[in-house]
């Protein structure tokens, strides 16, 4: 064989073993069109639930979509928080904080946020939100309180105390919207999520919807508690990298089947778990207080709520119920002809939802980890909305007469841009 020849197969030898080292990388490196971060709050009696979660995030993203990936933040007891990617099946820690972080403080939750997009740069980012929540109730803009734990979103346990007390503090939502507002794209334009997942209790409501619309296109959550456990990660990863526009649907529909024998096993039918498009939500307002304002005589306007849907209630409330059922409300208040108008708008703002068969005596229609029997109503398709909405209602005032007083309800929801723009105080409060 002749030197020439020789040299000829050599260069074709190395043509191959670059060519073969080509579709390698390409296919290791394929453009990543979303990020889906999981903002993860288990400094708390949640924590050994919420570490359950992440192993079903790596579970179930042996079936996510080759353009996505996770990246989890995780704060919980006795570990300084980290930062992981989860892809393919494999969780892969790629920064290990050396001390605490207040995890629900403002400029820390920032901080922690930006430096996710800023790593790591894609076309699209969602958001899931896991811990403990309770909605609209609030006590202050982020509260470290020694009698109460569970306001909006959080808390955070300075102690590593897994009791509601010693420290922890909380996030509220006009809070959180002031973190998204802050939040930066690679091209230095204000970040968009194209969904936010939120895995906590009673989140899906008017008020927090409308204070977040301009930070997110979907808010996939529930009026009603979630169980500790949290969503079913191993069934409901595989669909997070959908398109915006049907992920909210799947992410329900796997919620409830993927925890079918936990429902089951607790007695109750699922979660009152929605989708709320939030490009609706100023017509949704507008057409709110219109309907609201025809009702008003003069006097304080108390809506009628004689069994209706609720969702929750606690002692931040003196064991009255909160998070009534919006469409539920609106429907026993309303005369026929200005409620299907109302509700007209109402369907395309929230464009799914799980609903339940009529609950029976046997048979709570939401589950509840502190005991709440929701025998008192029935829900029914028609009257079901899956939407919370709070509205003042004197007995909220008694908060403020307990041994450890906290600011009326009636007071503390003025701080949502909702309820100002609704015009309760217009309407005597």
């Amino acid at each position: 064989m002749t030197k020439h020849v020789i040299y000829i197969i050599y260069l074709l030898g190395l043509s191959a073993i670059f060519s073969c080292s080509k579709e390698e990388t390409v296919e290791e490196n394929i453009p990543v069109r979303r990020t889906i971060i999981a903002y993860i709050t288990g400094d708390n009696n949640l924590s050994s639930n919420l570490n359950k979660d992440i192993s079903e995030m790596v579970t179930g993203s042996t079936n996510l979509s080759s353009d996505c990936r996770i990246i989890v933040y995780s704060d919980c007891n006795n570990a300084n928080p980290y930062m992981a990617e989860i892809k393919n099946g494999e969780k892969k820690i790629i920064y290990q904080y050396n001390n605490e972080i207040f995890s629900t403080s403002v400029d820390d939750m920032k901080n922690i946020l930006q430096n996710i997009i800023d790593t790591y740069p894609s076309d699209e980012y969602a958001l899931i939100m896991s811990g403990h929540g309770n909605g609209v109730i609030m006590e202050d803009t982020v509260a470290n309180s020694d009698y109460i734990r569970l306001y909006a979103y959080g808390f955070d346990n300075t102690n590593k105390d897994i009791k509601y007390s010693n420290g922890g503090i909380w996030i509220n939502v006009p809070s959180l919207a002031t973190v998204f507002s802050n939040l930066k794209t690679k091209d230095g334009d204000r970040l968009h999520f194209e969904y936010i997942f939120f895995d906590c209790c009673c989140m899906q409501t008017a008020e927090i919807a409308y204070e977040l619309r301009n930070y997110t296109d979907y808010i996939i959550a529930a009026a009603s508690e979630v169980p500790g456990s949290g969503a079913p990660y191993n069934e409901l990863v595989p669909v997070l990298g959908q398109d915006k526009s049907s992920v909210g649907a799947s992410i329900v529909d796997k919620y409830i089947s993927g925890a079918s024998s936990y429902w089951k096993d607790h007695g109750c039918e699922g979660i009152a778990i929605s989708v709320v498009k939030t490009n609706e939500m100023d017509k949704l307002l507008d057409i709110t207080r219109k309907s609201l304002q025809e009702l008003y005589d003069g006097s304080r306007l108390e809506l009628s709520h004689y069994k209706s849907i609720y969702y929750y209630r606690g002692d931040e409330s003196y064991d009255t119920p909160v998070f009534y059922d919006f469409k539920n409300i609106m429907l026993l208040n309303l005369s026929t002809a200005s409620y299907q108008q109302w509700l007209e708008q109402y369907d395309k703002t929230v464009i799914y939802k799980f609903t339940p068969s009529p609950s029976s005596s046997k048979k709570n229609p939401w589950h509840s980890d502190i005991g709440i029997n929701f025998y008192d109503f029935s829900v029914t398709e028609d009257k079901y909305g899956g939407m919370g909405f709070f509205f003042p209602y004197t007995p909220y005032d008694k908060t403020e007469t307990k041994p450890t007083p906290i600011k009326s309800l009636n007071k503390t929801m003025f701080d949502y841009e909702w309820v100002r723009a609704l015009g309760w105080h217009d309407m005597g409060w």
